[in-house]
């Protein structure tokens, strides 16, 4: 199956999982389901980052605000803060490029004039001055890793963007860095399961509500995970 069909089908049933009888008649379902799915996503993820070598508060994290039927990411952004992390969310640039803006959970959003997003405001920096800025001058700044959305990875760290092509330029120039994509359980697939081609970039780590799973290169140096069935820590 090509990209876009796989697009059509995984975005399909996110939408049936979003059971749209339930939000007409006016239940609260919906919003008991995002709220656990938020709680266990944003609990996998920060055991994720609790495990990275050399990590600590202070360090910088690049995260991103969901939208839509993606996997909530506002409890994960507000844990992050306030475990002592320096949150960074994308805005879109031009020419199909990001910059990086700071979050707190106060910080106003706007809606995005190259993209049908919300985005933050306020003072725009890109990738090379945010690692520039967080880089020998303190190791209590670094950049630690990297979160993206997708909608689909596989076991080798192939990941399904939404083809707006943004992140794969953005991807592209970054290297050093642990990156992981936040997915639905069933949204983690076997090995050589999508389809790949020379613009995408694989992640190495997969965040889902029930487990951060290590892929590719990152699933045969991980150790401690290694009984797990499914490569990860269940949550």
């Amino acid at each position: 199956m090509d990209k876009v069909a796989l697009r059509s089908r995984i975005r399909a049933r996110r939408r049936a999982a979003a059971c749209p009888a339930a939000v007409a008649s006016g239940d609260s379902a919906d919003t008991l389901s995002a709220n656990t799915v938020g709680v266990s996503l944003t609990k996998n993820t920060l055991d994720w980052l609790a495990t990275l070598s050399g990590n600590h508060p202070g360090m910088v994290v690049c995260a991103y605000i969901s939208t839509g039927y993606e996997p909530p990411t506002q409890e994960l952004l507000r844990a992050c803060t306030a475990a002592g992390y320096i949150v960074h969310v994308p805005v879109c640039e031009p020419d199909f490029q990001l910059s990086w803006v700071r979050w707190h959970s106060a910080v106003e959003l706007v809606r995005s004039a190259w993209a049908p997003v919300m985005e933050p405001l306020g003072a725009r920096i890109p990738f090379e001055a945010l690692v520039a800025g967080t880089g020998a001058a303190s190791s209590h700044n670094q950049l630690r890793a990297i979160i993206v959305p997708a909608l689909a990875v596989d076991a080798e760290g192939t990941r399904l963007g939404q083809g707006g092509g943004y992140y794969d330029r953005f991807l592209a120039g970054v290297s050093g860095v642990p990156l992981a994509a936040v997915i639905y359980d069933d949204e983690y697939l076997p090995a050589g399961a999508l389809p790949y081609d020379s613009l995408d970039m694989p992640v190495h780590y997969a965040l889902t509500p029930s487990a951060w799973i290590p892929l590719g290169a990152a699933h045969h140096s991980t150790v401690d995970h290694s009984k797990d069935p499914i490569g990860g820590a269940n949550g």
